[in-house]
């Protein structure tokens, strides 16, 4: 039976799962350092070892080779649960740890929150801009921004969190499913440091009403509960 998945296509290559198919914290190694990554409530880790999540881990190796090292995927345990037994369901609540191949053995050799502000004025120079208005304003820009997606289209949100922990930025996409359903997905990235090394975690799920909020929050503890564990 066809196993669905929506996913987006970004910053994602050589993925060193751990084999723990379900844990609270789960242990990886950055920079050759070992850091314990706490998964959000609900969430079970992918691993190598299950033919489901191979296949989708080597079609994510396939399509971003050279850019990132993931670290460690994860996902909602009970869609994952249902992904695994090859029922056709969409893998909306997923998330992986991952970070810049030329940054992976570099030391970061800066404050947590200067290595933000860093981060941020870089995605300025991009183009990226701080959102006056954080997560009431990119809401907005989503609600704006769905009706006229076009299948396969990708819509920045710029910067909508910043704390001395981790800057935010968000994205939404539309996908076509393979039963050739459209969905819109959100994505939240923290730009972080963790054990002195530049780490990126990555959550997404389906859109909906106020849906861009609870899915930073998410993140926000997902990067706050592991800085914590490693850093006490």
């Amino acid at each position: 039976m066809k196993r669905l998945v929506v996913f987006f296509l970004i910053w994602l290559a050589n993925v060193a799962i751990p084999q723990a198919a379900v844990a609270d914290a789960v242990e990886v190694v950055i920079g050759g350092q070992s850091a314990q990554i706490e998964l959000p409530d609900g969430y079970c880790a992918m691993s190598a070892f299950d033919s489901a999540d191979a296949r989708l881990i080597r079609f994510l190796i396939a399509v971003n080779r050279g850019i990132n090292t993931v670290h460690l995927a994860f996902a909602e345990c009970a869609q994952l649960a249902a992904w695994r037994l090859g029922s056709d369901v969409v893998l909306f609540d997923y998330g992986y740890v991952a970070t810049p191949i030329n940054l992976e053995s570099t030391p970061v050799n800066m404050t947590r929150p200067d290595y933000v502000e860093a981060i941020a004025q870089s995605f300025n120079a991009q183009g990226v801009s701080r959102l006056e208005r954080g997560l009431a304003e990119g809401e907005e820009r989503v609600r704006e921004l769905v009706p006229d997606l076009e299948i396969g289209a990708t819509q920045h949100l710029g910067i909508i969190s910043e704390d001395d922990n981790a800057l935010y930025l968000g994205l939404v996409q539309k996908l076509k499913t393979g039963t050739d359903a459209s969905v819109v997905v959100l994505g939240s990235f923290a730009n972080t440091t963790l054990n002195n090394r530049a780490t990126t975690m990555y959550l997404y799920t389906e859109f909906s009403d106020k849906a861009l909020d609870g899915l930073v929050a998410r993140n926000r503890d997902l990067v706050d509960r592991t800085i914590a564990t490693n850093e006490p």
